[in-house]
């Protein structure tokens, strides 16, 4: 009798697809408006409300080691959930917060832009992150591997994750500060 041992079959390039609909995403807004068209995005409330939220609601129902060593992709499914749950409460947190201060009405266009970024880093983080890696994971459980993933798989998406949420901070930051020297009243 021959033993045969199926060999793992996961779809390859994914942080590099994932890493091209973020390109894509950023070349649409600079194409459509050019740098100025960052500004609405550079809310640092919204990206630290959906990222840390989301990580911190994970934590909740997952223990520390399930979410570094998943057995399956249901942690990365609810994270997703999660991301989306506080997309959606940033951006009424927003709402609110710009109905409840409304001095000049010249404004509200501005921050309603910014309380929407919430939902966009919810949707992104959701759908463009955790749920494609979910999908990989799921991959990996269907073919037959036991743990549901290769030894550390959890701990390299969740450093991964930081790496990427400390990665877009940093560009948010540079954003906004070279859009406040190019962009500032006195400049012209």
């Amino acid at each position: 009798m021959e033993n045969k041992e199926k060999k793992l079959e996961r779809p390859g390039g994914g942080f590099f697809k994932q890493l091209c609909v973020i390109i894509l995403i950023i070349s649409s807004v600079y194409l459509a408006e050019g740098l100025p068209g960052f500004n609405p995005f550079l809310n640092i409330e919204a990206f630290v409300l959906v990222f840390g939220g989301a990580f911190l609601l994970t934590w909740t129902a997952y223990p520390l080691k399930e979410i570094f060593r998943p057995s399956g992709p249901e942690p990365l499914l609810h994270a997703a959930g999660c991301a989306m749950a506080m997309g959606a409460l940033t951006t009424i947190l927003g709402m609110i917060l710009m109905l409840a201060s409304i001095d000049d009405v010249a404004q509200v266009p501005r921050r309603l832009a910014m309380a929407l970024s919430g939902l966009f880093f919810g949707l992104l983080l959701s759908e463009v992150v955790l749920a494609p890696i979910a999908a990989r994971l799921a991959v990996t459980v269907s073919t037959g591997n036991k743990t549901g993933a290769q030894p550390g798989a959890g701990k390299r998406v969740f450093l991964g994750l930081l790496a990427f949420g400390v990665g877009m901070f940093s560009v948010m930051t540079a954003l906004f500060s070279l859009t406040s020297v190019l962009f500032s009243p006195g400049r012209f």
